[in-house]
């Protein structure tokens, strides 16, 4: 029924004491003779125990398998790739950071014969590697270039077709377990021939130089030839050459000037030291998708068929929007404006007006739908302000706050995406969302003494590490939506329910924070000092 949640399916209720006791009931009633047996004999009783905790495991695996089935209830990542496809959603994988670097001054030599940046150079920052993923050409005479790195490494591996149908080629494992295969980084290579990517292998006719590609659950890349049918065969024995790139997604922004050192360049054959500077931050970067959002979008995705038609359309391609060098959005929401339709006579002096043509009348755009003949017999000459969706976009910034503006390359990716799938009198409008920062000051938080307050080992934390971590969790949560009221009871019960807190006042905010439809709260300034306290008879948690 619409509306209703799809419930966990719980074999794994019938626990080893109960699995115990209803064999009991059942041997009573069956066979009372060996009730005393089986249950009040050391070795019979040790066949019960064995026999329940059988039971028990089999429940257990009852209860992983039934959960896995359904998208809603699944938990493993596989499983929710699984159902993504089945859908024709395409979860979306890590996407590199980008950032903008600049060479000035650039050396004599290469403003009197300029130089080529390959693809491929790169700039160690800590740990993280940022790459420039096309060749930059220098020309001579320019004093400053400004140039795009992307962060990860490129990798290349080979295989060899057996000749079979349907052949899969998966990319290795990272040894840095961060690392995942970015978002539309890869090119294929058959014999030294570049091939196309298809959305899915089995829409292809006929034996074309295609292939298709599906992420594991570890991040790796799955490639998958045709059958002839649906894409052509590699020839036995061809060399398969896949070229990707492996990145860290969100943990491999950068700030401003993090990237400011020398940069080996070739000039006539010999290195010469240039020097390299960011001078904002990285913008894009983003894990792949989890599953939380994966059961979100997919069966919305699937709702669209591609198609922009509805505002929900709208927001649902658009939340799920990625740039494979821009990085992904994180949220999005989507404005209506009615359009209207305007008629005019006699107010233009040429003969044909062209399809597209813009008048601004009384501060309102109108557009032709048609090219116009003003000789023709037709008066009078029809003009519509079309429908107008304002996309409001945001997306992840790589620091506590979490949600905040996308980069230009980002909205305007967005914008040719969204203009091919929406019907022709649709205009559609990018722009920023807005936060609003929720500073929260906790005051003095009482603790019970015999709770660390800092960790003491990784395995170990304290209650500022669990007050840290709660927030992180509380206002990076995947279900919040732009538009969604602060509430400070959420804070609140999330704090209280910290072992080890005993008592606090949350003296900011005050009450509640109304968040406008085209807005999100984020993370502001927190405030809070704790302090231990033995905790007596009389004491209790929570605010009082």
């Amino acid at each position: 029924m619409a509306g209703e949640t799809f419930n966990r399916i719980r074999f794994d209720q019938r626990e080893q004491a109960s699995a115990k006791e209803a064999l009991r009931e059942y041997v009573i009633a069956t066979r009372p003779d060996l009730e005393s047996d089986l249950f009040d004999s050391k070795l019979g009783d040790a066949h019960m125990d064995a026999l329940a905790f059988l039971m028990e495991s089999l429940a257990v695996q009852q209860d992983i398998i039934a959960n896995e089935v359904f998208l809603e209830t699944c938990e493993r990542y596989a499983s929710a790739l699984k159902h993504a496809r089945k859908l024709g959603y395409s979860p979306s994988r890590a996407t590199s950071s980008s950032v903008t670097c600049i060479i000035a001054p650039i050396p004599q030599d290469i403003q009197d014969y300029g130089v080529t940046i390959p693809a491929g150079t790169n700039y160690v920052s800590g740990d993280k590697t940022y790459e420039v993923v096309d060749d930059h050409i220098i020309e001579a005479g320019e004093s400053v270039y400004s140039f795009a790195m992307s962060e990860g490494v490129t990798n290349e591996i080979e295989f060899e077709s057996d000749g079979t149908s349907y052949q899969i080629f998966v990319t290795p494992s990272n040894s840095d377990a961060r690392m995942t295969v970015a978002e539309g980084s890869w090119k294929v290579y058959v014999d030294g021939e570049l091939w196309e990517e298809a959305d899915t292998i089995f829409t292809v006719l006929g034996p074309q130089k295609m292939y298709s590609t599906e992420q594991t659950e570890s991040g790796e890349l799955r490639i998958i030839f045709g059958n002839n049918d649906n894409g052509k065969i590699p020839d036995n024995g061809a060399s398969i050459s896949v070229i990707y790139r492996d990145c860290i997604g969100e943990d491999g922004q950068i700030p401003a000037e993090a990237i400011s050192g020398n940069m080996i360049v070739k000039v006539n054959g010999e290195d010469l030291r240039v020097s390299i500077y960011n001078p904002e931050k990285s913008s894009g970067g983003s894990d792949r998708e989890s599953i939380d959002s994966i059961k979100k979008y997919a069966p919305a995705h699937f709702r669209t068929n591609d198609k922009l038609i509805t505002p929900r359309d709208f927001e649902v391609l658009s939340a799920s929007y990625s740039d494979v060098t821009y990085g992904s959005v994180a949220k999005a929401k989507v404005k209506l404006r009615e359009g209207s339709l305007l008629v005019i006579q006699g107010c233009v002096m040429e003969e044909v007006i062209p399809a597209g043509t813009e008048v601004n009348l009384g501060g309102n755009c109108y557009r032709t739908l048609e090219d116009i003949d003003l000789t023709a017999e037709r008066n009078p000459s029809l003009f519509v302000d079309p429908n107008t969706v304002d996309i409001y976009l945001w997306g992840e910034t790589g620091d506590q706050q979490y949600y905040g503006p996308v980069s230009v390359g980002l909205k305007d990716s967005l914008l040719e995406y969204a203009e091919e799938r929406a019907v022709a009198t649709v205009r559609v409008n990018i722009k920023d969302g807005g936060v609003v920062p929720i500073d929260l000051d906790f005051g003095k938080i009482i603790c019970d003494r015999s709770y660390k307050l800092d960790n003491e080992s990784e395995n170990d934390p304290g209650i500022t590490q669990n007050i840290e971590t709660a927030l992180d969790e509380f206002f990076h949560n995947v279900l919040i939506e732009p538009g969604q009221d602060f509430r400070v009871s959420d804070i609140i019960h999330l704090i209280d329910a910290i072992p080890g807190v005993i008592h606090f006042e949350l003296a900011t905010p005050t009450g509640d924070v109304e968040i406008k439809d085209t807005e999100m709260f984020v993370r502001g300034a927190v405030s809070y000092q704790l302090e231990h306290k033995l905790l007596s008879t009389t004491d209790f948690r929570g605010r009082y």
